[in-house]
């Protein structure tokens, strides 16, 4: 009797050491996981809108030598023809392609920009696109989906693209907070499984640029 009763005594103190584990995992570990991924896409997220600021800031200076460059008509072939402009909609998803992007390219009407002005979160911008060399440009907002490394090998590449364009605005967001304000909208009574979908896609980040294409 006395040894069932040691053997009933060993198998509860397993049976709770195994639920104070679980506890703590479920309770602890994984929720400090989680919130120190989220601080590395912060620190991702800051370092690309630095990166892009100091390259607004320096590119500064080179505004008036690209009036002076627009001028000479020998550059005219790095000038985008406008009817060509479904081909640089291609060219552009393949560049996306090749950095490990996944992008969504929408054609802005300069007009309704224009009208916009007032509103505070395009101030930014509007000053930007003010001061372009160049009154003839197409505009375009592109929605990256990748991670800091294929975002920044895109930005690179469209500097050294075929064709003349200047970024004139760039937000990063998580893509975990643009897919959950997604599914909220969708969805009005969201469980809180969902946010285990959402830890999956951790280190992922979500890059909206608007940029303009000079034209001929």
């Amino acid at each position: 009797m006395k040894n069932f009763l040691k053997n009933q005594r060993e198998i509860l103190a397993i049976f709770f050491y195994i639920v104070l584990l679980a506890v703590l995992v479920y309770g602890v570990v994984f929720p400090l996981m989680n919130k120190i991924s989220n601080v590395k896409d912060k620190i991702q997220e800051e370092q690309i809108k630095q990166e892009s600021s100091k390259k607004n800031i320096d590119e500064l200076p080179k505004i008036q030598e690209q009036y002076k460059i627009l001028e000479n008509a020998t550059i005219t072939d790095i000038l985008l023809d406008k009817e060509y402009a479904v081909t640089l909609i291609e060219k552009l998803e393949s560049l996306a392609a090749q950095s490990g992007n996944i992008i969504t390219i929408t054609v802005q009407d300069q007009q309704a920009v224009a009208k916009s002005a007032s509103k505070s979160k395009k101030v930014q911008e509007d000053v930007l696109t003010n001061d372009l060399p160049n009154e003839n440009y197409l505009q375009f907002e592109i929605v990256l989906n990748g991670d800091f490394n294929t975002i920044g090998r895109f930005v690179k590449s469209l500097e050294n693209f075929e064709y003349y364009c200047d970024i004139v605005g760039l937000q990063i967001r998580n893509s975990t907070e643009v897919t959950s304000s997604k599914s909220s909208q969708g969805n009005p009574f969201n469980e809180s499984g969902d946010s285990r979908d959402s830890q999956n896609k951790n280190g992922k980040l979500e890059a909206t640029l608007d940029v303009v294409f000079y034209t001929e």
